[in-house]
């Protein structure tokens, strides 16, 4: 007997039923696919109830997640959270290196600038804390920046040309083994110590680096309150230098505004000193600079500048120093009836 099809209603109801659950199939797997997701979204807005920091100021919260974690990895190595690296220049200056020792990858900081600021700040801002460096030497403060409550720096805006802090460091060459930390903790001055203000709260990797050329760097940190920005210079094979000056003969001119330079090989000046009002430090007769170390590449010139003026008339000289294994150079200055002896380390 040949078998018949079915009614053509009987087909076409029971297509539209496979078709329901293929669809119904579809939306399944769509929402099976939209469930882990759901459960991140819900996660990650039970976290920004929990640390609203999180979402408001990222980088303070990696701060302090990065102060509490401290103990756990690093307390048995490198020491308390607040050390400084006792580590200091010119360890080989007059020492042989260890096995193994060659000029390497170092990191030279060349300024340090409040770039923006918000939520109801304004300039002038009367600044303290400190900015330090960590590698990989021993993870303790390489400190650039550091002023009390009592002894703030005051910033203007970039109209007025003074947003840049002034940096007193490092103390020794920031290596580039691995990670290099950047820390800042600056607060701004309030009329009590209850109104002070959280400027800018920091503990972040500065990331990687291009390897095979010297190089300069520019990195922004935007914080709830202020924007800080960075020129870094990236020297690939480099060597330490310390840099001393001395009164050898004449005096000092008074009245004189005094800065002092380096050029660390790669465009851009380091600067050392600047006295702008205040009378040039001395103790004795050796010059006491803000910052004396930096990097250069070792195959190329360090370059010491010193320009002193009233307004009215500028002496300004210059001398370049070749990197060395070991040792140190020594060079004159002569500006005005001045002359100093610039000793390089």
């Amino acid at each position: 007997m040949k078998e018949t099809d079915g009614h053509p209603d009987d087909k076409e109801r029971e297509e539209a039923r496979n078709g329901d659950l293929k669809r119904e199939g579809e939306v399944g797997s769509e929402e099976s696919k939209m469930e882990p997701r759901r459960k991140e979204e819900e996660e990650e807005e039970e976290e920004r109830k929990r640390n609203p920091e999180k979402v408001t100021d990222p980088y303070a919260f990696e701060a302090r997640l990065f102060r509490q974690r401290w103990d756990e990895f690093y307390l048995k190595n490198y020491g308390c959270f607040d050390k400084k690296t006792n580590i200091p220049c010119k360890r080989f200056t007059h020492n042989t290196l260890p096995h193994g020792g060659t000029a390497d990858q170092t990191l030279q900081v060349f300024y340090v600038k409040v770039g923006g600021i918000t939520g109801g700040l304004q300039w002038p801002l009367e600044v303290f804390g400190l900015v330090a460096l960590r590698d990989s030497v021993d993870y303790n403060r390489n400190i650039i920046f550091e002023r009390e409550r009592d002894k703030c720096q005051i910033l203007t805006d970039q109209a007025q040309s003074n947003p840049y802090l002034e940096l007193t460091g490092p103390v020794r060459a920031v290596m580039i083994y691995d990670r290099v930390i950047f820390e800042a903790s600056l607060y701004v001055k309030g009329a009590t110590r209850s109104d002070d203000k959280e400027l800018s709260l920091l503990a972040t990797s500065l990331g990687q680096f291009p390897s095979g050329h010297s190089c300069l760097i520019e990195r922004s940190y935007s914080s709830r309150l202020s924007t800080l920005e960075l020129m870094l210079g990236h020297l690939t094979c480099s060597v330490e230098a310390t840099i001393e000056v001395r009164v050898t003969s004449g005096p000092w001119p008074d009245g004189f505004r005094c800065i002092f330079r380096a050029n660390a090989s790669i465009g851009q000046w380091i600067l050392l000193l600047e006295t702008a009002d205040d009378p040039v430090p001395l103790t004795g007769d050796k010059i006491s600079f803000a910052r004396q170390v930096v990097s250069v590449d070792s195959d190329r010139e360090l370059k010491v500048a010193a320009t002193i003026t009233n307004g009215s008339a500028i002496y300004t000289d210059e001398k370049g120093f070749k990197p060395l294994k070991m040792g140190a150079s020594t060079k004159e200055l002569r500006i005005g009836g001045c002359m100093l002896e610039v000793t390089v380390y």
